[in-house]
């Protein structure tokens, strides 16, 4: 009366339901070196909107994202006839992220509140070695014509002043 239970046919935990089917199993995408295609948008930086708050270095879980940044008179401020001391701006040295250890979670363009980080739509690089995935201002101003606000509309051009306008 009682059969014997077979698992032929069942996936188990060591082996994956594709396993059973060669034929539903995708091949890994490869880039022209031969390694593994890497999935994954880059995020853009639109260097004059940043104002070196350093929010984004706070909130980032995975501490990827470095920015130097040095202090100076602003010459675009306002007079005051009783200001005591000379109006400072910060300004941006330096912006990198890391993305051998970015988790490309979205925080850092969430919480930025000067409209300076975007997601782009340029695929991002594969890279042979630690150099090549660590982004500066420069690269990461290059994925802008790609990029996009979080409500769709077109980052601003590099060549474009700040817009000013914060995130609500």
């Amino acid at each position: 009366m009682n059969e014997p239970v077979t698992t032929e046919g069942v996936p188990s935990e060591s082996q994956p339901a594709d396993a059973l089917n060669p034929e539903a199993v995708k091949p890994i995408p490869v880039s022209s070196q031969g390694a593994p295609a890497n999935p994954h948008s880059t995020i853009a930086l639109h260097p004059s909107s940043c104002t070196s708050c350093m929010l984004c270095v706070r909130e980032c879980p995975d501490w990827c994202i470095s920015i130097e940044a040095h202090s100076e008179p602003d010459p675009d401020a306002p007079a005051y006839s009783n200001a005591r001391r000379q109006s400072m701006k910060n300004v941006l040295d330096t912006f990198t992220i890391d993305f051998g250890q970015c988790m490309w979670c979205g925080i850092c363009i969430e919480v930025c509140p000067f409209d300076a980080l975007f997601w782009s739509e340029n695929p991002m690089p594969t890279g042979t070695s630690r150099d090549q995935v660590i982004f500066g201002i420069d690269e990461l101003a290059a994925s802008l014509p790609g990029a996009r606000r979080s409500d769709g509309t077109p980052a601003p051009a590099i060549n474009e002043p700040p817009s000013g306008r914060r995130k609500k």
